[in-house]
């Protein structure tokens, strides 16, 4: 405090006070973003389980999981660790899996469990007995890298990707499917490429350097070539330096400009949540920001790259026109483009009475008359509005 009225005409604390200010609102936005992914990952963690204990299965926690357990999964069930699959409920061993939250893609994928296996089903008798064991690469961050094989009843055999779920995946299509936990926690891929704050160690550390560093100096120290007064005085005239530099910048970075830049964040995250034109009706799902330090990294977003179509469109095939012997059938336009609806009724086919082509010689011979009525009417039951070109028709 001293040192402020050497440095400064004005008092302590007008300057200590609106950076105080600014410091805590920063803090509090900060808290309030680790607030939500804490409050995230518990609701992940918590979520309940089917395990293969003894012989029955028992309910547990997703945080409770190990490796080398066996679980279980049902229909739309997300996975958080990382499973070998050992058999599903259908044909071969398949499964399908959503990795929407892993890569984007929204289409289905499909898995596989290993042909060994299959034949176990969901006898928890055979699961609760099941004694292979696996051989893999220790937890590691690289996402391409996956080396594993599986020994079981004298004979090994590697185990592919299409055998794997990974974090973040989620079942779909299939009833039930068991597998054992292979990586959990923090020894995920996922996990392992997160990034690690050191901002907490690195002020840690400085502090301790400051007090006890002077014990583990194995160069000559710095109070044997200097004394003690001159020591204090390069130190005070240091600080000196620094605050007023401090005090001479304030006007031309003002201290409010850090709160101004935050409290446009929250309005811009605000926004997206708001904006209708993100929000997807048939889901009821609207755009969500959660956070809001990457709002003006969307500004240098110039170009979006797709690997095929579908991930940025949508794909919507709809029945427009055909031909069958030479007659077009499809929807009645007229000259400037515009769909022509009859409302006239049309009635239904009769299916029984329908006639089956067996060769290429019976349907290169028959009447027609017989086959163009027999199309249109197939075609109008399927659709009402499908007519054909043809004004004979």
């Amino acid at each position: 405090m001293p040192i402020l009225y050497v440095c400064s005409s004005l008092a302590p604390i007008t300057t200590i006070l609106p950076l105080a200010f600014v410091l805590a609102l920063t803090a509090i936005k900060d808290a309030t973003d680790d607030i939500a992914r804490h409050r995230s990952d518990r609701h992940v963690n918590n979520r309940e389980i089917k395990t293969v204990v003894g012989k029955e299965l028992a309910t547990r926690k997703w945080k409770d999981i190990n490796v080398g357990d066996i679980v279980q999964l049902t229909n739309n069930d997300f996975l958080t660790v990382y499973i070998v699959l050992i058999s599903t409920s259908e044909l071969n061993g398949l499964c399908f899996i959503e990795t929407a939250e892993f890569d984007g893609e929204t289409n289905l994928k499909v898995r596989q469990a290993l042909e060994e296996t299959c034949e176990i089903g969901e006898d928890i008798d055979k699961l609760s007995s099941f004694d292979a064991q696996f051989e893999h690469e220790a937890p590691n961050n690289n996402l391409g890298l996956f080396d594993r094989n599986l020994i079981w009843n004298n004979k090994t055999s590697p185990l592919k990707n299409d055998n794997l779920l990974l974090h973040d995946m989620r079942l779909r299509n299939t009833r039930w499917e068991f597998g054992i936990v292979c990586y959990a926690g923090s020894g995920t891929k996922l996990m392992k490429n997160t990034a690690i704050m050191c901002t907490i160690m690195t002020i840690c550390c400085d502090f301790w350097e400051s007090f006890f560093g002077f014990d583990f100096r194995i160069y000559l120290p710095w109070e044997a070539c200097v004394s003690t007064d001159q020591r204090i005085d390069s130190l005070q005239n240091s600080l000196l330096v620094f605050i007023s530099y401090i005090i001479i910048f304030n006007t031309v970075v003002p201290i409010s400009l850090s709160v101004s830049i935050e409290f446009i964040r929250l309005l811009q995250s605000q926004w997206i949540d708001w904006n209708i034109k993100m929000y997807h009706e048939p889901n009821n799902v609207p755009a969500q920001a959660r956070t809001i330090s990457l709002n003006e990294e969307l500004g240098q977003v110039g170009h979006i790259f797709s690997d095929k179509t579908g991930i940025l469109t949508q794909n919507i095939i709809t029945f427009n026109k055909c031909s069958l012997r030479r007659k077009l059938y499809g929807y009645v336009t007229d000259q400037a483009g515009n769909e022509i609806q009859y409302p006239e009724k049309i009635p239904p086919t009769d299916y029984e009475s329908a006639q089956t082509v067996n060769s290429k010689d019976d349907y290169l011979s028959k009447d027609e008359p017989d086959f163009h009525q027999t199309s249109m009417n197939v075609a109008q039951a399927t659709d009402p509005l499908l007519l054909s070109l043809n004004n004979e028709s």
